[in-house]
């Protein structure tokens, strides 16, 4: 899914270097970076990752 958005996000977000840039366009490539840092912390700390964890890994926080 983040790979999705990222191909997704990434293109429509991200300032063209050729076109002629306004505020508009930096405040939508900003939005474009918020959600992706906001999805890729969201899977790196999402609970079903924690369930492929090894049993001796979690055992130890026990």
């Amino acid at each position: 899914m983040l790979r999705l958005a990222e191909d997704i996000v990434w293109p429509v977000t991200a300032v063209d270097g050729e076109a002629d840039p306004c505020a508009d366009s930096f405040a939508l490539d900003e939005v474009g970076c918020v959600l992706l840092f906001a999805l890729r912390d969201w899977v790196r700390d999402s609970p079903s990752r924690q369930c492929w964890a090894s049993p001796a890994a979690s055992s130890g926080s026990r």
